[in-house]
């Protein structure tokens, strides 16, 4: 059986206000630096939560025809913006996508990648594996800054689709997972491979469509275009004015917010300008003033957040972190900073209650 779906690029605009920035008054007052925090480093994934596999069957039975049966998409689109992030443009682009909020610059497996939050009118999110997991699908949209590792799952799956950047068909074949609680879902796997970027699409779901593979080609590969041929403007800005979201970078007070979306997972959200390119993180401290999971809620929330020459603008970090189970907790956040080549410092600090999560 061949299922054929043909996509034509359209360009999407999307806007939002910006992201609550709460504290909590009724905590003391925040205590004085009682210790220098380090560098956490990238997420390992040791303790995270499953996330869907490129691994699985090439086929998946077809229950009307009682037969094994291979699914496939052919998607019509134009691929070339993806190579238009070149050596010249490709730290400016980077930085852009740093201060839209939008996206979530990280590490992952030694790689650079920035992975797309999920909006919700004005909430944006995403894990810091960067998978958007829910009850029907599962999707992980990245622009990536480098080749995986050889021993990468996406290196090594024969079920990821590589290609490079070019107009055409892609002929994208769908495999059946394997592993609870997405054991049956059909998936796709996509890498669009540029010299200098390259775009990655994941999709699983239970249903025989790729809308969400869709949506992310037409709207991704029209951003990077955009965003490619006016780099020069992140220069003088900080990023690219009329391709970030409206009202953004806030103007406001520099802040952090603490959220629990489901057991065992911790939203942090913070509003900054660190002023120079580098490193942010988050650390919290206990009624004790002892740092809490720290490498934990440190790599979790590591990202390269935007900033600018105005210190008035603020820029968003965010991620969802798997953390141990537990009541409301009185605590300090801290919000720390290393710029390239230079030495961590602590951008804010306020008390804060930590939820039950």
């Amino acid at each position: 059986m061949r299922v054929v779906w043909m996509l034509w690029l359209v360009s999407q605009a999307a806007s939002a206000r910006p992201a609550r920035t709460v504290a909590n008054p009724a905590l003391p007052p925040v205590p004085p630096k009682l210790s220098v925090a380090v560098d956490p480093g990238p997420a390992t994934g040791a303790g995270v939560t499953q996330v869907p596999s490129v691994q699985g069957s090439a086929t998946e039975l077809d229950l009307e025809a009682l037969a094994r049966v291979k699914r496939s998409f052919s998607i019509q689109v134009d691929t070339s913006s993806v190579a238009h992030v070149t050596r010249a443009n490709e730290a400016l682009v980077v930085r852009h996508l740093a201060a839209d909020p939008r996206w979530r610059v990280s590490e992952r497996e030694g790689v650079l990648v920035a992975y797309e939050r999920l909006e919700r009118g004005s909430e944006r999110s995403v894990a810091e594996h960067g998978y958007q997991l829910a009850r029907h699908d599962a999707v992980r949209v990245g622009v990536r800054f480098g080749g995986w590792p050889s021993g990468a799952a996406w290196t090594s799956s024969p079920y990821v689709l590589r290609t490079s950047p070019r107009p055409g068909v892609l002929e994208v074949d769908s495999f059946l997972l394997r592993d609870d609680p997405w054991k049956g879902w059909s998936a796709t796997a996509l890498s669009i491979e540029g010299t200098v970027a390259s775009l990655d699409i994941y999709e699983a779901g239970d249903g025989k469509t790729r809308q969400q593979t869709a949506r992310a080609l037409g709207s991704t590969l029209a951003y990077l275009q955009l965003v490619s041929a006016h780099a020069s403007r992140v220069e003088s800005t900080g990023y690219v004015p009329f391709a970030m979201p409206r009202d953004e970078p806030m103007v406001g007070v520099p802040g952090v917010e603490f959220m629990s979306p489901e057991r065992g997972w911790l939203d942090v959200r913070a509003r900054v300008n660190p002023g120079a390119s580098g490193w942010t993180w988050v650390r919290v401290l206990d009624e004790s003033l002892r740092p809490w999971q720290e490498a934990v809620v440190g790599q979790g929330t590591r990202e390269r957040v935007g900033w600018s020459s105005q210190p008035e603008q603020l820029f968003y970090l965010q991620s969802s972190v798997a953390v141990p189970r537990g009541g409301r907790m009185p605590a300090t956040v801290e919000v720390w900073f290393q710029p390239d080549g230079g030495s961590p410092e602590r951008l804010l600090a306020q008390p804060i209650n930590v939820p039950r999560r």
